[in-house]
């Protein structure tokens, strides 16, 4: 089955995650970018528009296509990555409204810019065809195989409909496979045959 969009394997996100390496403010802001993409499945557009004033622990208030407003919650190390990216903001006097800004905080960061980081570093660690709406399907897929249904899916996505999110269903017969091993394959009817 030809897959819509590539979706990248654990160990490819991790490798794409851990690709800014270097220990310079700009390595430090695009490992925040990257874990926020991937930690909350928000699209660029979502991503560039997040304030400081919308970042309340670990939960963003994003506001999305139409106009609408949803919740987003960071896992730990999104939150972390962000909290030492505003911690060099906040050492550098960036008063900008943006959390993401250029290096020196005197503007908002772009959208092509960031969807040109991400290129850049997926292909500093062997992957092709990678794009910051990549991390937006990883993310959607990595939900669903770890329990989460498509109304959750759709929820954290901001999906208006679930015919939408439904296409994360046909991601993975690997999948189909594990829920059919987790859930009915080792049920407990057949050790009573």
């Amino acid at each position: 089955m030809n897959q819509p969009f590539n979706i990248l394997e654990p160990d490819q996100i991790a490798a794409l995650l851990n690709s800014p390496y270097k220990k310079s403010d700009k390595a430090i802001r695009d490992r925040a970018i990257l874990a926020v993409l991937f930690s909350t499945g928000l699209r660029v557009s979502e991503l560039i528009s997040i304030d400081v004033k919308d970042i309340r622990d670990n939960r963003i208030t994003i506001c999305g296509k139409g106009g609408k407003y949803r919740l987003v919650l960071l896992s730990t190390v999104g939150k972390d990555r962000l909290n030492r990216w505003m911690q060099v903001r906040y050492e550098r006097n960036n008063d900008n409204a943006a959390v993401f800004t250029t290096i020196n905080g005197k503007r908002r960061i772009g959208v092509r810019t960031v969807q040109i980081m991400v290129k850049r570093y997926a292909e500093d660690v062997g992957l092709n065809g990678v794009h910051t709406h990549t991390l937006r399907h990883c993310f959607a897929v990595d939900a669903l195989r770890n329990g989460a249904d498509l109304r959750q899916v759709q929820m954290l996505l901001g999906h208006a409909s679930p015919k939408t999110t439904a296409i994360y269903l046909s991601l993975s017969d690997k999948m189909i496979e594990e829920a059919h091993t987790k859930y009915h394959n080792e049920s407990e009817v057949y050790s009573q045959l």
